[in-house]
Protein backbone atom coordinates (compact mmCIF):
# COMPACT_ATOMS: atom_id res chain seq x y z
CA UNK A 1 0.00 0.00 0.00
CA UNK A 2 2.88 2.36 0.66
CA UNK A 3 4.94 3.92 -1.89
CA UNK A 4 7.95 5.56 -0.49
CA UNK A 5 10.76 7.29 -3.18
CA UNK A 6 12.93 10.13 -3.19
CA UNK A 7 11.32 13.25 -2.70
CA UNK A 8 14.40 15.89 -1.47
CA UNK A 9 11.21 17.82 0.48
CA UNK A 10 9.22 15.25 1.72
CA UNK A 11 8.86 11.82 2.69
CA UNK A 12 5.51 10.15 3.75
CA UNK A 13 7.06 7.15 5.57
CA UNK A 14 9.56 7.98 8.49
CA UNK A 15 10.84 5.08 10.84
CA UNK A 16 12.15 4.80 14.07
CA UNK A 17 13.20 2.17 16.56
CA UNK A 18 10.28 3.17 18.30
CA UNK A 19 7.36 3.74 15.92
CA UNK A 20 6.55 3.65 12.06
CA UNK A 21 4.23 6.57 10.43
CA UNK A 22 3.01 6.40 7.00
CA UNK A 23 0.89 8.62 4.96
CA UNK A 24 -1.17 7.80 1.82
CA UNK A 25 -2.55 11.00 0.06
CA UNK A 26 -0.83 14.34 0.07
CA UNK A 27 -0.64 15.37 3.39
CA UNK A 28 -2.55 19.02 2.58
CA UNK A 29 -4.12 20.44 6.08
CA UNK A 30 -0.65 20.23 8.23
CA UNK A 31 -0.08 23.57 8.76
CA UNK A 32 -3.03 23.97 10.21
CA UNK A 33 -2.02 21.40 13.03
CA UNK A 34 1.56 21.33 13.09
CA UNK A 35 4.04 24.36 14.65
CA UNK A 36 7.39 24.15 12.50
CA UNK A 37 8.54 22.09 10.25
CA UNK A 38 4.95 20.47 9.08
CA UNK A 39 6.70 17.66 6.70
CA UNK A 40 7.33 16.07 10.28
CA UNK A 41 5.13 12.73 9.60
CA UNK A 42 5.51 12.22 13.19
CA UNK A 43 4.75 15.85 14.41
CA UNK A 44 1.69 15.43 12.14
CA UNK A 45 0.33 12.08 13.10
CA UNK A 46 0.38 13.31 17.19
CA UNK A 47 -1.32 16.41 16.26
CA UNK A 48 -4.27 14.14 14.44
CA UNK A 49 -5.04 12.54 17.99
CA UNK A 50 -7.10 15.73 19.32
CA UNK A 51 -10.35 15.35 18.35
CA UNK A 52 -11.68 16.40 15.40
CA UNK A 53 -8.10 17.55 13.92
CA UNK A 54 -8.56 15.26 11.23
CA UNK A 55 -10.82 17.61 9.47
CA UNK A 56 -7.90 20.20 8.82
CA UNK A 57 -6.81 17.88 6.42
CA UNK A 58 -6.91 17.69 2.49
CA UNK A 59 -9.00 15.12 1.69
CA UNK A 60 -7.97 11.99 -0.16
CA UNK A 61 -5.49 11.46 2.82
CA UNK A 62 -5.08 7.90 4.96
CA UNK A 63 -2.81 7.52 7.80
CA UNK A 64 -0.52 4.92 9.78
CA UNK A 65 0.16 4.89 12.83
CA UNK A 66 2.26 1.78 14.40
CA UNK A 67 3.52 2.10 18.35
CA UNK A 68 6.46 -0.99 17.91
CA UNK A 69 6.44 -0.83 21.47
CA UNK A 70 2.96 -1.93 22.55
CA UNK A 71 1.91 -3.63 19.83
CA UNK A 72 -0.29 -1.02 18.50
CA UNK A 73 -1.59 0.72 15.08
CA UNK A 74 -3.86 3.63 14.97
CA UNK A 75 -5.77 4.26 11.42
CA UNK A 76 -7.33 7.66 10.22
CA UNK A 77 -9.01 8.25 7.07
CA UNK A 78 -10.06 11.62 5.77
CA UNK A 79 -13.38 12.68 6.78
CA UNK A 80 -14.89 13.01 3.47
CA UNK A 81 -13.40 9.14 3.17
CA UNK A 82 -12.17 10.06 -0.50
CA UNK A 83 -9.22 7.54 0.36
CA UNK A 84 -11.27 4.74 -0.14
CA UNK A 85 -9.92 2.31 2.43
CA UNK A 86 -10.99 -1.32 2.60
CA UNK A 87 -11.46 -3.50 5.72
CA UNK A 88 -11.74 -7.03 6.59
CA UNK A 89 -12.03 -9.75 9.32
CA UNK A 90 -12.36 -13.18 9.91
CA UNK A 91 -10.40 -15.80 12.40
CA UNK A 92 -7.19 -15.37 10.32
CA UNK A 93 -6.83 -12.47 11.07
CA UNK A 94 -7.65 -8.24 10.20
CA UNK A 95 -7.06 -6.51 7.06
CA UNK A 96 -6.81 -3.09 6.12
CA UNK A 97 -6.23 -1.93 2.05
CA UNK A 98 -6.51 0.70 -0.19
CA UNK A 99 -7.23 -2.39 -2.77
CA UNK A 100 -10.29 -4.03 -2.25
CA UNK A 101 -8.82 -7.48 -3.25
CA UNK A 102 -5.91 -7.41 -1.05
CA UNK A 103 -7.34 -8.80 2.25
CA UNK A 104 -8.38 -12.03 0.06
CA UNK A 105 -4.99 -12.59 -0.05
CA UNK A 106 -3.90 -11.30 2.74
CA UNK A 107 -6.41 -13.84 5.34
CA UNK A 108 -6.87 -16.22 1.93
CA UNK A 109 -10.11 -16.18 1.70
CA UNK A 110 -11.81 -16.63 -1.81
CA UNK A 111 -13.69 -13.14 -2.99
CA UNK A 112 -17.33 -13.77 -3.46
CA UNK A 113 -19.12 -10.56 -5.62
CA UNK A 114 -21.62 -8.60 -2.83
CA UNK A 115 -25.17 -8.86 -4.18
CA UNK A 116 -25.87 -5.96 -2.23
CA UNK A 117 -22.79 -3.37 -3.11
CA UNK A 118 -23.48 -4.15 -6.86
CA UNK A 119 -27.13 -3.49 -6.65
CA UNK A 120 -25.93 0.12 -5.42
CA UNK A 121 -23.88 0.11 -8.13
CA UNK A 122 -26.26 -0.31 -10.53
CA UNK A 123 -29.56 1.08 -9.21
CA UNK A 124 -27.33 4.51 -8.11
CA UNK A 125 -24.21 4.39 -10.20
CA UNK A 126 -21.97 4.55 -7.05
CA UNK A 127 -21.14 2.14 -3.78
CA UNK A 128 -21.88 4.22 -0.69
CA UNK A 129 -21.76 3.91 3.08
CA UNK A 130 -19.81 0.82 3.81
CA UNK A 131 -20.64 -1.11 0.62
CA UNK A 132 -17.93 -2.48 -1.76
CA UNK A 133 -17.32 -4.97 -4.33
CA UNK A 134 -16.85 -7.70 -2.58
CA UNK A 135 -18.73 -9.50 0.60
CA UNK A 136 -17.23 -9.47 3.93
CA UNK A 137 -15.24 -6.37 3.15
CA UNK A 138 -16.24 -2.80 4.57
CA UNK A 139 -15.08 0.55 2.64
CA UNK A 140 -14.51 2.66 5.78
CA UNK A 141 -16.62 5.02 5.99
CA UNK A 142 -15.70 9.21 6.07
CA UNK A 143 -13.60 9.61 9.00
CA UNK A 144 -12.61 6.26 10.11
CA UNK A 145 -10.73 5.57 13.13
CA UNK A 146 -9.15 1.57 13.45
CA UNK A 147 -7.20 0.58 16.45
CA UNK A 148 -5.43 -2.66 16.40
CA UNK A 149 -3.76 -4.21 19.16
CA UNK A 150 -3.30 -8.04 20.65
CA UNK A 151 -6.62 -7.85 22.28
CA UNK A 152 -8.29 -7.07 18.53
CA UNK A 153 -9.63 -4.11 16.78
CA UNK A 154 -12.06 -1.37 17.02
CA UNK A 155 -13.80 0.87 14.64
CA UNK A 156 -15.19 4.38 15.17
CA UNK A 157 -16.77 7.15 12.94
CA UNK A 158 -14.96 10.55 13.78
CA UNK A 159 -18.11 13.03 12.60
CA UNK A 160 -16.28 15.86 12.56
CA UNK A 161 -16.91 16.17 8.51
CA UNK A 162 -20.99 17.05 9.77
CA UNK A 163 -19.24 20.46 10.63
CA UNK A 164 -18.66 21.20 7.53
CA UNK A 165 -22.32 21.78 6.31
CA UNK A 166 -23.67 22.63 10.01
CA UNK A 167 -22.13 25.79 10.56
CA UNK A 168 -19.85 28.27 9.02
CA UNK A 169 -16.17 28.69 9.70
CA UNK A 170 -13.21 30.29 8.22
CA UNK A 171 -13.08 32.22 4.72
CA UNK A 172 -12.57 29.40 1.87
CA UNK A 173 -9.64 31.57 0.58
CA UNK A 174 -7.78 31.14 3.82
CA UNK A 175 -7.78 27.20 2.74
CA UNK A 176 -7.02 28.06 -0.55
CA UNK A 177 -3.50 30.13 0.12
CA UNK A 178 -2.56 27.89 2.47
CA UNK A 179 -3.19 25.18 0.09
CA UNK A 180 -0.79 26.77 -2.52
CA UNK A 181 2.06 27.37 -0.05
CA UNK A 182 1.80 23.62 1.08
CA UNK A 183 1.66 22.79 -2.62
CA UNK A 184 4.92 24.90 -2.99
CA UNK A 185 6.47 23.58 0.16
CA UNK A 186 6.30 19.83 -0.33
CA UNK A 187 8.20 20.23 -3.69
CA UNK A 188 9.85 21.08 -7.10
CA UNK A 189 7.70 21.49 -10.45
CA UNK A 190 9.08 21.75 -14.06
CA UNK A 191 5.34 21.57 -15.50
CA UNK A 192 1.93 21.38 -13.37
CA UNK A 193 -1.04 20.19 -15.92
CA UNK A 194 -4.07 22.48 -15.41
CA UNK A 195 -7.35 21.27 -16.78
CA UNK A 196 -9.10 23.61 -18.55
CA UNK A 197 -12.90 23.49 -20.14
CA UNK A 198 -15.76 25.61 -20.51
CA UNK A 199 -17.54 24.71 -17.21
CA UNK A 200 -17.01 27.31 -13.79
CA UNK A 201 -15.63 24.41 -11.75
CA UNK A 202 -13.06 24.05 -14.18
CA UNK A 203 -12.14 27.92 -14.65
CA UNK A 204 -12.59 28.21 -10.95
CA UNK A 205 -9.50 26.02 -10.44
CA UNK A 206 -7.26 26.75 -13.41
CA UNK A 207 -7.26 30.28 -12.16
CA UNK A 208 -6.21 29.37 -8.90
CA UNK A 209 -3.39 27.36 -10.39
CA UNK A 210 -2.25 30.13 -12.82
CA UNK A 211 -1.99 32.53 -10.43
CA UNK A 212 0.05 30.72 -7.94
CA UNK A 213 1.98 28.58 -10.72
CA UNK A 214 2.61 31.11 -13.90
CA UNK A 215 5.45 29.41 -14.81
CA UNK A 216 4.81 25.65 -14.11
CA UNK A 217 1.26 25.91 -15.36
CA UNK A 218 0.72 23.90 -18.26
CA UNK A 219 -3.12 24.20 -19.40
CA UNK A 220 -4.80 21.66 -21.46
CA UNK A 221 -7.86 21.24 -23.14
CA UNK A 222 -9.50 18.03 -24.58
CA UNK A 223 -12.04 18.15 -27.14
CA UNK A 224 -14.22 17.56 -28.60
CA UNK A 225 -16.66 19.77 -27.71
CA UNK A 226 -15.04 22.40 -29.75
CA UNK A 227 -16.87 24.63 -27.86
CA UNK A 228 -14.67 23.73 -25.31
CA UNK A 229 -11.54 24.46 -27.17
CA UNK A 230 -12.76 27.94 -28.01
CA UNK A 231 -13.89 29.20 -24.67
CA UNK A 232 -10.77 27.45 -23.60
CA UNK A 233 -8.48 29.84 -25.92
CA UNK A 234 -10.04 32.35 -25.15
CA UNK A 235 -9.48 32.15 -22.08
CA UNK A 236 -5.98 31.54 -22.44
CA UNK A 237 -5.41 34.31 -24.67
CA UNK A 238 -6.30 36.60 -21.52
CA UNK A 239 -3.31 35.00 -19.47
CA UNK A 240 -0.33 37.82 -18.71
CA UNK A 241 1.76 35.23 -20.13
CA UNK A 242 0.41 34.39 -23.17
CA UNK A 243 2.36 35.16 -26.42
CA UNK A 244 0.71 33.72 -29.25
CA UNK A 245 -0.54 30.32 -30.95
CA UNK A 246 2.52 28.28 -32.82
CA UNK A 247 -0.52 26.69 -34.29
CA UNK A 248 -4.31 25.95 -33.50
CA UNK A 249 -3.60 23.57 -30.62
CA UNK A 250 -0.89 24.97 -29.19
CA UNK A 251 -0.36 28.58 -27.16
CA UNK A 252 2.88 29.40 -25.98
CA UNK A 253 4.42 31.93 -23.44
CA UNK A 254 7.18 35.00 -24.29
CA UNK A 255 9.90 32.69 -23.82
CA UNK A 256 8.71 30.41 -26.25
CA UNK A 257 7.79 27.60 -23.92
CA UNK A 258 4.43 25.69 -23.63
CA UNK A 259 1.26 27.65 -22.18
CA UNK A 260 -1.55 25.51 -23.40
CA UNK A 261 -2.15 22.58 -25.84
CA UNK A 262 -5.96 21.23 -27.03
CA UNK A 263 -5.95 17.67 -27.51
CA UNK A 264 -8.35 16.71 -30.03
CA UNK A 265 -10.03 13.24 -28.91
CA UNK A 266 -9.63 10.52 -31.56
CA UNK A 267 -11.52 6.87 -31.82
CA UNK A 268 -8.79 4.97 -31.27
CA UNK A 269 -8.38 1.32 -32.70
CA UNK A 270 -10.35 -1.35 -31.80
CA UNK A 271 -10.00 -3.45 -28.91
CA UNK A 272 -12.58 -6.08 -27.83
CA UNK A 273 -14.85 -5.14 -25.22
CA UNK A 274 -13.43 -8.17 -23.12
CA UNK A 275 -10.72 -7.26 -23.32
CA UNK A 276 -11.42 -3.86 -22.62
CA UNK A 277 -13.36 -4.69 -19.77
CA UNK A 278 -10.95 -7.18 -18.06
CA UNK A 279 -8.48 -5.37 -18.14
CA UNK A 280 -10.36 -2.65 -16.10
CA UNK A 281 -11.36 -4.63 -13.51
CA UNK A 282 -7.99 -5.71 -12.67
CA UNK A 283 -7.43 -2.29 -12.58
CA UNK A 284 -9.56 -0.86 -10.65
CA UNK A 285 -11.36 -4.10 -8.56
CA UNK A 286 -15.14 -3.23 -9.09
CA UNK A 287 -14.11 0.52 -7.58
CA UNK A 288 -15.55 3.75 -9.13
CA UNK A 289 -18.34 4.23 -12.00
CA UNK A 290 -18.56 0.79 -14.03
CA UNK A 291 -19.78 2.70 -16.73
CA UNK A 292 -16.79 4.80 -17.87
CA UNK A 293 -15.69 2.07 -19.79
CA UNK A 294 -18.33 3.71 -21.88
CA UNK A 295 -16.12 6.41 -22.87
CA UNK A 296 -12.95 4.42 -23.37
CA UNK A 297 -11.53 5.99 -20.23
CA UNK A 298 -7.64 5.09 -20.01
CA UNK A 299 -6.45 2.54 -17.47
CA UNK A 300 -3.53 4.80 -15.20
CA UNK A 301 -1.86 3.17 -12.40
CA UNK A 302 -1.14 5.37 -9.24
CA UNK A 303 1.64 7.90 -9.73
CA UNK A 304 3.88 8.97 -6.88
CA UNK A 305 3.37 11.79 -5.13
CA UNK A 306 4.47 15.08 -7.19
CA UNK A 307 5.92 12.78 -9.70
CA UNK A 308 7.31 16.22 -12.15
CA UNK A 309 5.30 14.59 -14.68
CA UNK A 310 1.76 14.06 -13.41
CA UNK A 311 1.26 17.24 -10.96
CA UNK A 312 -1.96 18.41 -12.01
CA UNK A 313 -4.85 20.85 -11.36
CA UNK A 314 -8.58 19.93 -11.75
CA UNK A 315 -11.84 21.06 -10.37
CA UNK A 316 -13.56 17.99 -8.89
CA UNK A 317 -15.65 19.01 -6.33
CA UNK A 318 -16.80 22.38 -7.55
CA UNK A 319 -20.34 21.38 -7.43
CA UNK A 320 -20.49 21.91 -3.08
CA UNK A 321 -19.92 25.65 -4.33
CA UNK A 322 -23.46 26.28 -6.47
CA UNK A 323 -26.57 24.53 -6.47
CA UNK A 324 -25.68 21.47 -8.64
CA UNK A 325 -26.82 18.64 -6.19
CA UNK A 326 -30.46 20.42 -5.28
CA UNK A 327 -31.78 20.31 -8.97
CA UNK A 328 -34.23 17.26 -9.28
CA UNK A 329 -32.80 16.53 -12.31
CA UNK A 330 -28.84 17.82 -12.79
CA UNK A 331 -29.17 18.89 -16.05
CA UNK A 332 -26.62 20.24 -18.07
CA UNK A 333 -27.34 24.58 -18.16
CA UNK A 334 -29.21 23.95 -15.38
CA UNK A 335 -27.81 27.67 -14.14
CA UNK A 336 -28.54 29.17 -17.16
CA UNK A 337 -31.93 28.22 -17.67
CA UNK A 338 -35.36 27.21 -15.75
CA UNK A 339 -34.20 28.38 -12.56
CA UNK A 340 -37.12 30.06 -11.26
CA UNK A 341 -38.82 26.48 -12.09
CA UNK A 342 -36.64 24.30 -10.19
CA UNK A 343 -36.65 27.28 -7.13
CA UNK A 344 -39.76 26.40 -6.86
CA UNK A 345 -40.14 23.04 -6.86
CA UNK A 346 -37.14 22.81 -3.56
CA UNK A 347 -39.62 25.57 -2.04
CA UNK A 348 -42.73 23.32 -2.21
CA UNK A 349 -40.66 19.58 -2.14
CA UNK A 350 -39.36 19.12 1.36
CA UNK A 351 -36.12 17.32 0.96
CA UNK A 352 -37.28 14.04 2.11
CA UNK A 353 -39.66 13.60 -0.64
CA UNK A 354 -36.83 14.25 -2.96
CA UNK A 355 -35.10 10.90 -1.91
CA UNK A 356 -37.03 8.98 -4.32
CA UNK A 357 -36.45 11.10 -6.73
CA UNK A 358 -33.60 12.62 -6.42
CA UNK A 359 -30.52 11.45 -8.66
CA UNK A 360 -27.88 10.76 -6.20
CA UNK A 361 -30.23 9.03 -4.08
CA UNK A 362 -32.93 7.38 -6.08
CA UNK A 363 -32.74 4.51 -8.66
CA UNK A 364 -31.61 5.90 -12.17
CA UNK A 365 -34.35 5.33 -15.22
CA UNK A 366 -32.94 2.22 -16.56
CA UNK A 367 -31.42 -0.72 -14.10
CA UNK A 368 -32.26 -4.34 -13.69
CA UNK A 369 -31.79 -5.28 -10.02
CA UNK A 370 -34.53 -7.25 -8.54
CA UNK A 371 -36.76 -5.36 -6.18
CA UNK A 372 -35.49 -7.61 -3.35
CA UNK A 373 -32.72 -4.83 -2.71
CA UNK A 374 -34.80 -1.67 -2.70
CA UNK A 375 -35.68 -1.74 0.66
CA UNK A 376 -32.03 -2.30 2.59
CA UNK A 377 -30.48 0.41 -0.47
CA UNK A 378 -33.35 2.56 0.67
CA UNK A 379 -32.53 1.99 4.19
CA UNK A 380 -29.00 3.24 4.34
CA UNK A 381 -29.91 5.97 2.41
CA UNK A 382 -32.85 7.13 4.94
CA UNK A 383 -30.35 6.62 7.38
CA UNK A 384 -27.87 9.01 6.21
CA UNK A 385 -30.71 11.57 6.03
CA UNK A 386 -31.89 11.22 9.62
CA UNK A 387 -28.37 10.94 10.99
CA UNK A 388 -27.43 14.08 9.12
CA UNK A 389 -31.12 15.71 10.00
CA UNK A 390 -30.40 14.86 13.95
CA UNK A 391 -27.19 16.56 13.46
CA UNK A 392 -28.14 19.97 12.31
CA UNK A 393 -27.82 19.17 8.40
CA UNK A 394 -31.90 19.95 7.50
CA UNK A 395 -33.45 20.57 4.04
CA UNK A 396 -31.90 20.53 1.00
CA UNK A 397 -28.72 20.54 2.54
CA UNK A 398 -28.50 16.98 3.09
CA UNK A 399 -28.02 16.39 -0.76
CA UNK A 400 -24.67 18.89 -0.22
CA UNK A 401 -23.35 16.24 2.24
CA UNK A 402 -24.49 13.04 0.62
CA UNK A 403 -23.09 14.47 -2.94
CA UNK A 404 -19.56 14.62 -0.93
CA UNK A 405 -19.24 11.77 1.16
CA UNK A 406 -21.94 9.48 -1.42
CA UNK A 407 -21.92 10.17 -4.79
CA UNK A 408 -18.62 11.74 -5.14
CA UNK A 409 -16.40 9.26 -2.89
CA UNK A 410 -18.07 6.34 -4.00
CA UNK A 411 -17.99 7.37 -7.82
CA UNK A 412 -14.88 9.12 -8.53
CA UNK A 413 -12.48 6.42 -10.04
CA UNK A 414 -9.01 5.87 -8.32
CA UNK A 415 -6.70 7.82 -10.27
CA UNK A 416 -8.93 10.67 -10.02
CA UNK A 417 -8.33 11.65 -6.71
CA UNK A 418 -4.68 10.32 -6.76
CA UNK A 419 -2.00 11.76 -4.28
CA UNK A 420 -1.02 14.25 -7.23
CA UNK A 421 -3.93 15.42 -8.54
CA UNK A 422 -4.54 18.93 -6.49
CA UNK A 423 -7.97 19.56 -5.53
CA UNK A 424 -8.51 23.23 -4.48
CA UNK A 425 -12.62 22.14 -3.87
CA UNK A 426 -11.36 19.98 -1.32
CA UNK A 427 -9.93 22.12 1.05
CA UNK A 428 -11.84 21.96 4.22
CA UNK A 429 -12.43 25.72 4.36
CA UNK A 430 -14.02 25.39 1.03
CA UNK A 431 -16.31 22.58 1.76
CA UNK A 432 -17.64 24.57 4.39
CA UNK A 433 -18.13 27.41 3.30
CA UNK A 434 -19.50 26.09 0.16
CA UNK A 435 -21.71 23.79 1.96
CA UNK A 436 -23.26 26.71 4.02
CA UNK A 437 -23.95 28.95 1.46
CA UNK A 438 -26.81 30.63 1.32
CA UNK A 439 -29.56 29.32 -1.80
CA UNK A 440 -29.19 32.57 -3.61
CA UNK A 441 -25.20 32.19 -3.62
CA UNK A 442 -25.45 28.88 -5.14
CA UNK A 443 -27.63 29.69 -7.38
CA UNK A 444 -25.18 32.46 -8.78
CA UNK A 445 -22.02 29.80 -8.35
CA UNK A 446 -20.82 32.71 -6.72
CA UNK A 447 -18.18 30.97 -5.11
CA UNK A 448 -16.72 30.15 -7.89
CA UNK A 449 -16.72 33.22 -9.62
CA UNK A 450 -15.21 34.97 -6.79
CA UNK A 451 -12.38 32.49 -7.42
CA UNK A 452 -11.97 34.00 -10.40
CA UNK A 453 -12.11 37.22 -9.50
CA UNK A 454 -9.67 36.97 -7.05
CA UNK A 455 -7.15 34.88 -9.42
CA UNK A 456 -7.32 35.52 -12.56
CA UNK A 457 -9.66 39.01 -13.33
CA UNK A 458 -9.50 38.78 -16.60
CA UNK A 459 -11.57 35.74 -17.63
CA UNK A 460 -14.28 37.11 -15.04
CA UNK A 461 -17.52 37.89 -17.49
CA UNK A 462 -16.55 35.80 -20.20
CA UNK A 463 -18.92 33.13 -21.17
CA UNK A 464 -19.51 29.64 -19.96
CA UNK A 465 -20.60 26.05 -22.28
CA UNK A 466 -24.16 26.15 -20.85
CA UNK A 467 -24.43 30.15 -21.43
CA UNK A 468 -23.68 29.23 -25.06
CA UNK A 469 -24.20 25.50 -25.60
CA UNK A 470 -27.84 27.24 -26.70
CA UNK A 471 -26.54 29.74 -29.29
CA UNK A 472 -24.17 27.80 -31.28
CA UNK A 473 -24.52 24.48 -33.95
CA UNK A 474 -25.14 21.27 -32.84
CA UNK A 475 -21.79 20.33 -33.93
CA UNK A 476 -19.83 22.99 -31.34
CA UNK A 477 -21.11 20.42 -28.17
CA UNK A 478 -21.38 17.03 -30.00
CA UNK A 479 -19.37 15.25 -27.59
CA UNK A 480 -17.24 12.05 -28.43
CA UNK A 481 -18.43 8.79 -27.68
CA UNK A 482 -17.93 5.35 -29.05
CA UNK A 483 -20.99 4.86 -31.51
CA UNK A 484 -20.58 0.89 -31.73
CA UNK A 485 -23.79 -0.39 -29.37
CA UNK A 486 -22.95 -3.82 -27.29
CA UNK A 487 -26.12 -5.39 -28.51
CA UNK A 488 -25.10 -4.82 -32.44
CA UNK A 489 -22.10 -3.67 -33.51
CA UNK A 490 -18.70 -6.17 -33.23
CA UNK A 491 -18.95 -7.06 -29.86
CA UNK A 492 -22.45 -8.40 -29.73
CA UNK A 493 -21.98 -12.20 -29.49
CA UNK A 494 -19.61 -11.86 -26.34
CA UNK A 495 -22.01 -9.32 -25.47
CA UNK A 496 -25.25 -11.75 -26.15
CA UNK A 497 -23.01 -15.01 -24.57
CA UNK A 498 -22.42 -12.89 -21.63
CA UNK A 499 -25.64 -11.75 -20.22
CA UNK A 500 -27.37 -15.09 -20.87
CA UNK A 501 -24.82 -17.64 -19.35
CA UNK A 502 -22.67 -15.48 -17.21
CA UNK A 503 -22.85 -16.28 -13.41
CA UNK A 504 -22.15 -12.50 -12.80
CA UNK A 505 -25.69 -12.48 -13.18
CA UNK A 506 -27.66 -14.08 -10.70
CA UNK A 507 -28.67 -12.06 -8.12
CA UNK A 508 -28.90 -9.27 -7.48
CA UNK A 509 -29.70 -9.16 -11.43
CA UNK A 510 -33.37 -9.77 -13.15
CA UNK A 511 -31.73 -11.62 -16.30
CA UNK A 512 -34.66 -12.18 -18.17
CA UNK A 513 -35.65 -8.73 -17.94
CA UNK A 514 -31.86 -7.76 -18.74
CA UNK A 515 -31.75 -10.13 -21.87
CA UNK A 516 -35.14 -9.05 -23.20
CA UNK A 517 -34.06 -5.29 -23.04
CA UNK A 518 -31.23 -5.58 -25.36
CA UNK A 519 -32.89 -8.30 -27.26
CA UNK A 520 -35.56 -5.69 -28.75
CA UNK A 521 -33.48 -2.39 -28.19
CA UNK A 522 -33.50 -0.96 -31.58
CA UNK A 523 -37.08 -1.17 -31.62
CA UNK A 524 -37.72 -0.59 -27.91
CA UNK A 525 -37.67 3.21 -28.29
CA UNK A 526 -35.46 3.49 -25.37
CA UNK A 527 -32.05 5.80 -25.42
CA UNK A 528 -29.17 4.00 -27.49
CA UNK A 529 -27.01 6.41 -25.60
CA UNK A 530 -28.42 5.25 -22.41
CA UNK A 531 -28.78 1.27 -23.48
CA UNK A 532 -25.18 1.51 -24.02
CA UNK A 533 -23.73 3.11 -20.59
CA UNK A 534 -25.76 0.16 -19.20
CA UNK A 535 -24.36 -1.99 -21.45
CA UNK A 536 -20.52 -1.32 -20.33
CA UNK A 537 -21.68 -1.39 -16.99
CA UNK A 538 -22.97 -4.79 -17.01
CA UNK A 539 -19.94 -5.83 -18.76
CA UNK A 540 -17.30 -4.14 -16.40
CA UNK A 541 -19.31 -6.57 -13.63
CA UNK A 542 -18.80 -9.70 -15.23
CA UNK A 543 -15.03 -8.43 -16.02
CA UNK A 544 -15.21 -8.02 -11.92
CA UNK A 545 -16.61 -11.35 -11.73
CA UNK A 546 -13.82 -12.99 -13.67
CA UNK A 547 -11.16 -10.98 -11.31
CA UNK A 548 -12.58 -12.98 -8.02
CA UNK A 549 -12.33 -16.15 -9.87
CA UNK A 550 -8.72 -15.66 -10.77
CA UNK A 551 -7.87 -14.74 -7.22
CA UNK A 552 -10.17 -17.27 -5.75
CA UNK A 553 -8.10 -19.67 -7.96
CA UNK A 554 -4.75 -18.31 -6.45
CA UNK A 555 -5.54 -18.29 -2.87
CA UNK A 556 -7.05 -21.92 -3.24
CA UNK A 557 -3.09 -22.61 -4.24
CA UNK A 558 -1.62 -20.38 -1.28
CA UNK A 559 -4.42 -22.18 0.98
CA UNK A 560 -3.47 -25.70 -0.27
CA UNK A 561 0.57 -24.73 0.08
CA UNK A 562 0.01 -23.91 3.39
CA UNK A 563 -2.50 -26.88 4.68
CA UNK A 564 0.68 -28.85 2.79
CA UNK A 565 3.37 -27.42 4.70
CA UNK A 566 1.50 -27.78 7.71
CA UNK A 567 1.13 -31.68 7.37
CA UNK A 568 4.53 -32.33 6.74
CA UNK A 569 6.97 -34.02 9.20
CA UNK A 570 9.10 -31.91 11.16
Amino acid sequence: MWQDFANEHFHRVQDSSDRLVAISGAPYGYSALVDGDGRNVFALADALRAPGAIKAMHPPFFLLDVDKKNSEIRLLTDVAGYCRTYRMADVNGFCVSNRAIAPHFALLRKPTLSELGWAAEHRHGFMFDELSPFEHVHRNRPGAMILISQDGYEVKHNRAGLDWFRTTGPDAFEGLERLANEVRTLGDYEEIDVAITGGRDSRASAAFAFHHFPQEGRGRTSYPPALEKTIAKELVEKLPMFDRYEDDDLAVRTDGSSLWQGFERKQGQYVPIRDRAIDWAFALEGSGIGSALYNKCPIRTPFHLFDKAHVSFAGNGGELGKAYAYHPSQVSGVFAKNVPEWLSQIATTPAYQRLASHPITSSTRLHFVTKDFDQPLDEIILSNFLDALDSGITGYRFFDYWYLVGRMAGAQTPGSTATAQILPFLVPEYINQGGMDTLERKVECQLNEDMVRHYMPSWAGLPYFDQLQNSVPTSQIRYFRVDEHLWSGRDAEYFTAVLNESPAFDAPYDRARMVETFATADDSGLSPALLNVKAHSLIYRHGVYELAESVGQVVAELRDTRLRRWKEPA
